[in-house]
């Protein structure tokens, strides 16, 4: 992984590079992550976790799976006070 990092500091074909880098992280033990990373992160991932876990035991199966992601991401926006991006 610090090969990536050099490479994409060094500007050449970064976005293959983050491509690469990217499903690496979802590897990692949660709980590690957790302890390397900021608090309030942490705070902010569980709560939309929870979130997710709710909406979807509330979602009925005849819902459009396009609806109910919309639905999802909205209520998600909502409870997370507007921090994630369009």
């Amino acid at each position: 992984m610090a090969f990536q990092v050099g490479l994409i500091l060094s500007g050449n074909l970064s976005f293959l590079n983050w491509l690469t880098i990217v499903p690496i992280l979802a590897c990692f033990d949660d709980g590690l992550l957790r302890r390397m990373l900021p608090r309030p992160l942490v705070a902010m991932s569980e709560r939309a976790a929870a979130t997710v876990r709710d909406v979807w035991r509330s979602f009925e199966f005849n819902v459009q799976p396009g609806l109910a992601l919309e639905g999802l991401f909205v209520r998600l926006r909502r409870e997370l006070g507007g921090t994630l991006s369009p």
